[in-house]
């Protein structure tokens, strides 16, 4: 597209300045010199016809290529980033009042004990922290994306409109490319540390903030009373990666990966520029 945008403006500019030197000598400067520059000023227009028609052609080729390659990198990235599970927060772990009324309340009436409490947590922060290795594993495996290959389509998205000052190039940048790139670098940031706990030191305290930190970039969580559904997030059955309900605390979660949410939506709005269909809705392409 980039290449295609240069030569249609090259020709386009050489097909003006041509044309137009040609009438001013053929009706204001008359003689047979200016008649000579005239047919071949006129001969040039011909061929920047030409190639204006043929670059024209082959830039709606292209842009058709490279937009279905971007919508298919969109793809690609979602299911990368739809890989990563969310990790059970520890404060979120009942505590021994809530636990002490549940059981209690229970038909057998087994008294529930400060030890029956630290008992049950430890048991919750193991089953956290063996998951939270599993998810140590494939941050690690993110991080080791290489995003070249997505700057390539980048650096050729070109558009052809003249006005707009590339604002639906800088559009795919902060949607897309650049959304996706930083997001990969908080990944890889964060990775290091998982592998210095994976290879030499166990720390799992401060992993777990760290996962619970770039979680919070990819991850929507909310907690609700139990039996309240009025979440804040607007809310769509198969937005919901996880949904939770405690009988201890009463309380019910929902989880939505945003960032696989969000690359949907861009699969289907690239989808509409490249099939010039406001109506594209991701399953056809007319």
């Amino acid at each position: 597209m980039r290449l295609n945008k240069m030569v249609f403006y090259f020709a386009l500019a050489i097909s003006i300045v041509s044309v137009s030197i040609s009438i001013f000598f053929t009706f204001f400067i008359s003689n047979d010199i200016t008649a000579f520059i005239s047919n071949v000023l006129l001969n040039i227009f011909a061929g920047t016809i030409v190639l204006l028609a043929t670059s024209l052609f082959d830039y709606y080729l292209q842009r058709r290529k490279l937009l279905t390659a971007i919508m298919e990198a969109i793809l690609k990235y979602r299911n990368i980033f739809s890989k990563i599970k969310f990790l059970d927060l520890i404060d979120k772990i009942p505590i021994y009042e809530e636990c002490k009324e549940y059981y209690n309340n229970q038909q057998n009436k087994i008294e529930f004990t400060q030890r029956d409490y630290e008992k049950q947590k430890k048991k919750s922060i193991n089953k956290i922290k063996e998951n939270m290795e599993k998810i140590m594993d494939t941050y690690i495996e993110i991080s080791y994306i290489n995003f070249s290959e997505a700057w390539l389509l980048w650096d050729e998205l070109y558009f052809l409109k003249p006005f707009d000052r590339n604002k639906k190039r800088k559009w795919f940048y902060e949607e897309i490319f650049g959304y996706i790139y930083n997001l990969l670098n908080d990944i890889k940031e964060q990775a290091f540390h998982f592998n210095i706990y994976k290879n030499e030191f166990q720390n799992f305290e401060v992993n777990y903030e760290k996962i619970v930190e770039l979680q919070k970039k990819i991850f929507y969580y909310e907690e609700r009373d139990a039996g309240d559904y009025n979440w804040n997030y607007e809310v769509e059955e198969f937005d919901i990666r996880s949904y939770a309900d405690n009988p201890i605390n009463k309380k019910h979660c929902i989880v939505i990966n945003n960032i696989e949410k969000h690359l949907s939506k861009m699969f289907v709005e690239v989808g509409k520029i490249n099939y010039y269909n406001k109506k594209y809705d991701g399953t056809a392409k007319s």
